[in-house]
């Protein structure tokens, strides 16, 4: 059906437009066949030769092109036709190909002609009248959804002040389709603001500031496959996105939105905010200048799972290398069966907790091990000190694995508790277990001493890790006697 035929009136009949060419997907009783033809050419030709039967049919509208950005058609009146348009869902602009009469638009009348050219904003009231030869009109659609809200160029804005947006949104995406029980998208969805001469300094030249990446509201990642992105582990789930020129490079950086809620930040207050993921940017000169901000997931179809995030604006092209690690088997999700002896009682699920995280440079952790101590809903909760003063960061078990996993394996790392207090009523415990890290087992001094807060859950005839919240003697202060060893 032809996209077109919901603006114009039923009477208006409608000819098929040119097929796109892209992603087809069929489900057929139970069964799905997926067709992926690459994607749409770069040039599409349509001739004047092929183009005329479809103008010698006495049909107003045809359509000409139909792409995912936009969509071309002519459409023409006789001399003394009626012009039975009602507004449409999409900004338009039409050019007069030939004839004459009279168009209204919002109230307002002109005569038009040959060479004269109208834009008009979605859902504005307009029709041609009074025609007094053919009319023959090219008319472009956008395929862009017009947004309101946001502040435009202008008076300070005070207090619910309403604004026009002046940058419709952005979204690069890439579908997963592995089985019919299964699908997998990752999205990032993007304000898309112009290019200014003053950024080239912030890409050009560390700073250490981190700034706003796009424009208006928060550009935010979505996804439900885990994924590597420039060899930075990503769980599934979604992140606001700021970026920020470090002496390590270009960063594009990943924020838990709840953090950034609990302090109220606005995308404007990015410089403000503190943490995040930072993904590692390789920048490399543009073929071609873009004019505003564009942002692209490339699929690498010689490599399965292979692909790249290419960050266009300006004259620089910023990327960061995609490894997708899609779930194919749903069943996996289940968390692992723990040792029985590990989990049989408090002191046997601490003793496990603080073994399974130690171990030298180099060596691999039992992250299997880890997540069967966790209960589904477990969150680990450091507190930090950041410029603003401490807060505390809740992780999933997942989240902890992503984030601290690396550091762990790379630069080795033994805990060990040295005092605890348990308390127990019913199917619950609160450990308080006071612990110190070391780089290496044998170090005769630790580097760093604090207190794990640990509650337990008893369920299933097991202990599980329900909460471990936590400070470092560094930030809370010295250690109280009563929490240390007995002397």
């Amino acid at each position: 059906m032809c996209p077109l035929r919901s603006c114009l009136r039923a009477a208006i009949a409608s000819a098929p437009l040119v097929p796109t060419i892209g992603l087809t997907l069929a489900l057929t009783c139970g069964s799905a066949v997926t067709a992926q033809s690459g994607p749409p050419p770069a040039v599409q030709w349509l001739t004047a030769k092929e183009l005329a039967p479809r103008l010698d049919a006495d049909r107003p509208w045809v359509g000409l092109i139909d792409r995912s950005t936009l969509s071309v058609g002519r459409y023409r009146l006789r001399a003394g036709a009626t012009d039975g348009q009602q507004p449409h869902d999409r900004d338009e602009v039409y050019y007069v190909l030939a004839g004459k009469a009279q168009f209204t638009a919002a109230g307002e009348t002109r005569d038009v002609g040959a060479g004269d050219t109208m834009f008009l904003a979605t859902g504005t009231k307009h029709h041609f009248h009074d025609i007094e030869e053919d009319l023959d009109l090219l008319v472009f659609f956008s395929s862009a959804v017009p947004t309101t809200g946001g502040m435009a160029a202008g008076p300070r804005p005070t207090e619910q002040m309403p604004y026009p947006e002046t940058s419709s949104r952005g979204a690069a995406r890439i579908f997963y389709w592995y089985g019919p029980d299964s699908a997998g998208q990752l999205v990032i969805d993007h304000g898309r603001p112009r290019w200014q001469r003053r950024y080239e300094q912030f890409l050009q030249q560390p700073s250490g500031k981190r700034w706003r990446f796009g424009d208006n509201f928060w550009t935010r990642l979505d996804t439900n496959i885990p994924i590597v992105l420039g060899g930075r582990r990503v769980q599934p789930g979604s992140y606001y996105c700021a970026i920020q020129h470090s002496q390590s490079g270009l960063e594009l950086v990943l924020l838990n939105p709840k953090d950034v809620r609990a302090g109220l930040r606005d995308a404007y207050e990015a410089s403000k905010t503190a943490g995040g993921l930072p993904i590692p940017l390789k920048r490399e000169d543009a073929e071609y200048s873009a004019s505003r901000l564009a942002i692209s997931w490339d699929v690498d179809r010689g490599q399965r799972d292979k692909g790249q995030l290419r960050i266009h604006y300006g004259l620089h092209v910023l990327t960061a290398d995609l490894t997708m690690e899609p779930v194919r088997d749903r069943s996996q999700l289940a968390a692992p069966a723990a040792d029985p002896a590990d989990v049989a009682s408090v002191d046997a699920i601490i003793k496990a907790l603080y073994d399974v995280i130690s171990g030298p440079a180099g060596q691999k952790r039992d992250w299997r091990r880890v997540r069967s101590l966790f209960h589904a809903d477990a969150q680990l909760v450091p507190i930090v000190a950041t410029p603003s003063g401490k807060r505390s960061v809740a992780m999933s078990v997942a989240d902890y694995i992503a984030r601290s996993g690396p550091m762990l394996e790379k630069n080795g790392f033994f805990e060990q508790e040295i005092a605890r207090k348990v308390e127990t009523f019913g199917a619950f415990a609160h450990v308080w277990s006071t612990y110190e890290g070391r780089r290496k087992r044998t170090d005769e001094q630790p580097m760093l001493r604090g207190i794990n807060s640990i509650q337990l859950v008893r369920e299933n005839e097991r202990w599980y890790v329900m909460r471990v919240l936590w400070e470092q003697e560094a930030t809370a202060g010295k250690i109280p006697a009563k929490y240390l060893p007995a002397k």
